[in-house]
This record gives structure tokens, sequence and C-alpha cells, in this order.
């Protein structure tokens, strides 16, 4: 399911379990939902409250919490801070096993229509949110690598792919996200290192055949993990570093002035936009390349990089400088950009696999 430009998935927290809409986050290692009483929007899905729950119970300030600072012995704070200013803090918490259940109360429903569970799952139960705008979500499933602790894929089996289709489309019933075993392996394949989050080594990016002259070393992953890149489905737009998003900023305005009109949006004037629509008045433009190690390709679309406003005909691009959201020298791919696209991580081999694909020809 997407909205708001992310995708959201539907997994059941307590017992009895109360389902949860969560954004799927590759971005982010914490998972966790907002609990009662919290100080946010009501969500379409009701807020979990934990004194309903017979299998909720706080973590203690235990090894567990050693990322974190302790107010009390019998309570572990988070505290998670995104790039767009949003906060989400509160207690971490698990589900545990109960006398009268015989399974864990983290459910999950499977492609086949059954259920699987997570057994002990650390997560935060949150009680202030603070947001920009209002947003329908219940929370955050936290998709990268933070620790055996943290990290739901870790639990899973180290590995998960997920299938992403159109964001624009809210009808489109074949996005897909597979935890563990199933997880769908296919096409272009590059290295990937893992630090917390999932970076890779990006040599260059091309717009249409034309590659941009970008030195490959402002891309390069440094083991503080203050550069590089990733893909990061909790964002919408792409993120990058200064000097990269000036060189195709150049290389779009080369190419489109003489073709397309530009127009000025008084509600992003930071955006390079023109009049028109993407399907009709770019079909001649193939789209943005990166290019990975090892001879990988993600080929991004008109229709992946830009947003149309249909108001008024005029599109956007969904490309920003890191700088904009204190990224600093990282760069990020966002959901827009991955549309159509299937992505698995094997973090047993420490490996990204991407294969550009319709994701209701998986469900065949």
């Amino acid at each position: 399911m997407a909205d708001y430009g992310v995708f959201l998935v539907n997994i059941s927290f307590g017992e009895p379990s109360v389902p949860q809409l969560l954004v799927m986050d590759t971005g982010s290692g914490t998972t966790w939902i907002k609990c009662r009483p919290c100080d946010s929007y009501q969500p379409i899905y009701p807020i979990y409250e934990p004194s309903k729950s017979s299998t909720y119970s706080k973590l203690p300030c235990d090894s567990r919490c050693t990322s974190y600072d302790c107010l009390t012995d019998s309570e572990c704070p988070y505290f998670v801070k995104y790039a767009d200013q949003t906060t989400s803090s509160g207690n971490l918490a698990t589900e545990q096993q109960s006398r009268a259940s015989p399974a864990e109360q983290l459910t999950f429903t499977t492609s086949d229509e059954g259920t699987t569970t997570v057994s002990n799952f650390v997560f935060g139960c949150a009680h202030n949110f603070k947001e920009n705008q209002h947003y329908n979500f219940n929370g955050i499933v936290g998709l990268s690598d933070h620790g055996a602790t943290f990290s739901l894929v870790r639990q899973l089996g180290s590995k998960f792919s997920y299938c992403l289709g159109s964001i624009n489309d809210p009808y489109y019933n074949y996005n897909r996200l597979i935890l563990g075993n199933g997880s769908i392996f296919e096409g272009s394949s590059t290295p990937i290192y893992v630090n917390d989050y999932y970076f890779l080594s990006l040599e260059g990016i091309s717009i249409g055949e034309s590659r941009l002259n970008i030195d490959p070393n402002i891309f390069k992953y440094t083991e503080k993990g203050t550069s590089g890149v990733l893909f990061d489905t909790g964002s919408t737009y792409t993120y990058l570093t200064r000097i990269a998003f000036e060189a195709l900023i150049v290389a779009l305005q080369t190419l489109m002035d003489g073709r397309l009109q530009r127009f000025s949006s008084l509600s992003y004037p930071d955006h390079l936009c023109y009049k028109g629509i993407i399907n009709r008045d770019l079909e001649w433009f193939r789209g943005l390349i990166f290019h990975f190690a090892e001879g990988a390709d993600l080929v991004v679309p008109p229709d992946n990089m830009f947003l149309q406003n249909r108001r008024d005909s005029t599109f956007c691009l969904a490309v920003q400088s890191s700088e904009s959201i204190s990224l600093g020298n990282q760069s990020i791919i966002g959901a827009l950009a991955q549309q159509y696209y299937n992505f698995g991580y094997d973090l047993t081999t420490n490996r990204l696999y991407f294969e550009k694909i319709d994701c209701q020809l998986l469900t065949e």
C-alpha cells in the first residue's frame, strides 16, 4: 500500500492482536508504533494501547538498552529524529510470550495468507510524535541492520526483498515485502557495506547516454557512515551530494530548456519544474542511470524522476541536494526512484539484487 510517497505494511502487535499500518523504511533501524497515551494525529488504524495487551512488557535498563540513556532501572527510553525533522520518542518494549498464547505476538501475514510471528522483538512505544504534516500511518518498520537486538531482518533469516509499484496508484495491490525465506534475488547484483545501514558503491550517473562529469569519490562509503549511498524507502525524494546534484541540474536544463517551458512553482521554489505531462512530453527522454559496482545499472525513467501536478499540468524534479535536509555527504535514493523494481538484500553474502519488473508478475 502506498501513502504520501512511501509504502506501508500491515503488522499486528499484542494479544489480542491490533493491526498497525507502518512505513517500510530501509533507511531506519528502529521499529516503533504510536502508543496511548499519544500526542499525535489519529491514524487510520487504532493507536496501540499497551494496557490492553497481555504480552506487552517495557524493556528494562539492561544490556539491550546500551545505546540509550536510562532514566530509571525499569524503563529504557528511545528517541529518533529523521531528516525531515519528524521526531518519535517514548520507551522501548517487547511482545513476550504469554501463558495463554503458545506464540509470540508480533504477527505478519504471509504471502500464502498464513501468519508468522517474531519472538522477543524490541520496538519503540511512541508517546510523543512530532510531525510536519498529518500522516495516516501508525509508525515505522525499520529494515536496516541495527544489531541483533533491534534488527527485524536479522531475526527473520538475515535476508529480505520488496517490490514497489506506483506511488500514485493507491489501488495497486501487488506491492510486497518478503522477510526471510522466500526473498527474491533476481537481476543485477552489487555488493553492500553493512554499517547499521546498507551502503553501496556508486561509480557514476548518466543522463540518457551521457555520463555526468562527477568524481566517483564523492559517493565513496566511509566506515564512519558519514558519506556513501543507500536506498531509502522511507523517503519519497532522492537526495544527492551537492556536487552531484548541481551537475545533474545543469545536464537536465541543457537537455530540456529547448524543448519544454520552465515553470516556477510557488509551493516548491527550489525545485526544477516544467510545464507539461510526463508521459506525453518526456517520451523522448530515457531518464537517469545510476551505475553501481560490478556493472549493476539502475535505470530511473521519467516517471520515477519527476512528480506530476495534474491540477496545472506541470511536473517537478524529485531530486534535491543532500544539504537541503542536512545529510552532508550522504546520498539516498528514495522510494519514487524505486518504483517497479524488486530489491533483494542478502546479509549472509552482503549483496543487493535488483530487477525492473511489474510486481504483479511475482504473484503469478
